[in-house]
């Protein structure tokens, strides 16, 4: 080996604890980015999934005022069609609370198993779990059998509550579920009208009756943006992940350059004597700072996929799952090896440019 590999590949304790530092950085790194390519894959996933999924059709933002004529169900097949309207409740000593709603589900496919109107009659209501909760903070009697009062700017009318309707329903959990004939008195102008319809087997024909009919339709692929940021927020925080451990890396390998030119000062002069040149002392320990990030870069990607996907694969054994996979790919493999080598190269660069100075302090003094 040549006398300069040898001088720029030489290792020692001080060398090899810096090497570990670099690998914990790395290790870091590079297993945040498999995590985020495993979000992307996911979403992926998830996205491919809603988009096979239902479809919301209403005519107004504010469900509480969208109105659907029935004449559309005649064109369609696979729905749920729901009434729906926004409520305070009162009860006999006059408390109040507002913030629920009122709906009936018309379920005649039996795509949840849960058509109302047909389960329901007379002043009989389910609540959600919210709903009784509200109820109780606020002092309400929520004990079965009790009286509720329902009002919105249109009507009022009472119910008696039945129970809890199922926590396994697609629908949210602060609804008060009433008859058909209730939610006519509260909202007069749904007699033979719905709030909004989920559609379940959408096809490329339906867009074209929603549009027929002047009326809006919102995909579930809406779900998939609240992944989507926060995959966004993730890649935003990588650059700082990214920022941050390069500067971590070039401290390291400034301040054991500093210590390794320190140490081979003698050996600095006596290269400098025999008419080495100022490039040939910059390349050798810019080289030796390249050598230790190298292989602490490796080391610290190696440890950082093992670690990863041990993590997985140990809390699979505890019966945690999920659906996000660490994802590895080449493509980014490169980012925390270029990071390494840049910033041994940014870091071992002064201490060299100050190592082939040594000689010419010397002979100043």
């Amino acid at each position: 080996m040549h006398p300069f590999l040898r001088i720029a590949m030489k290792s020692n304790k001080r060398i090899f604890t810096t090497m570990i530092g670099i690998a914990f950085c790395l290790a870091y790194l590079t297993g945040t980015i498999a995590i985020a390519g495993g979000l992307h894959d996911s979403t992926e996933r998830v996205t491919t999934t809603f988009d096979q999924g239902p479809v919301m059709i209403y005519s107004d933002e504010d469900i509480s005022k969208s109105v659907i004529g029935n004449d559309i169900l005649l064109e369609i097949d696979n729905y749920v069609a729901i009434k729906f309207t926004d409520i305070n409740v009162t009860n006999d000593r006059g408390q109040y609370m507002d913030g629920l709603y009122a709906v009936s589900i018309y379920d005649p496919m039996n795509n949840i198993a849960f058509n109302f109107p047909n389960e329901s009659a007379g002043n009989n209501a389910l609540l959600g779990n919210i709903s009784i909760n509200r109820l109780k903070t606020n002092g309400f009697d929520t004990s079965l059998g009790s009286r509720l009062k329902l009002e919105n700017e249109y009507n009022y009318n009472y119910i008696n509550l039945t129970s809890l309707y199922p926590p396994n329903l697609i629908f949210p959990n602060d609804w008060i579920m009433v008859s058909e004939g209730k939610m006519i008195e509260l909202s007069p102008g749904l007699d033979n009208n719905y709030s909004f319809l989920i559609v379940f087997d959408a096809d490329e024909d339906l867009q074209g009756i929603v549009d027929d009919h002047g009326l809006k339709s919102r995909s579930t692929t809406s779900v998939v943006a609240f992944f989507e940021s926060g995959i966004y927020q993730v890649e935003d925080n990588l650059w700082s992940i990214v920022l941050t451990t390069g500067i971590i890396v070039i401290l390291l390998v400034y301040s054991i350059m500093s210590i390794e030119i320190q140490y081979h000062k003698a050996t600095i002069n006596n290269l400098r004597g025999l008419g080495a040149k100022k490039r040939v002392i910059i390349g050798i320990f810019t080289l030796k700072a390249l050598f230790i990030t190298m292989a602490g870069g490796i080391l610290g990607i190696a440890l950082g996929i093992c670690v990863v996907n041990g993590v997985v694969s140990i809390s699979s054994l505890f019966g945690i799952n999920t659906i996000i996979i660490p994802m590895i790919k080449i493509n980014s493999l490169l980012l925390p090896l270029s990071l390494s080598l840049a910033a041994g190269f940014i870091g071992g660069l002064l201490p060299s440019i100050k190592a082939s100075k040594i000689l010419e302090r010397r002979d100043t003094q």
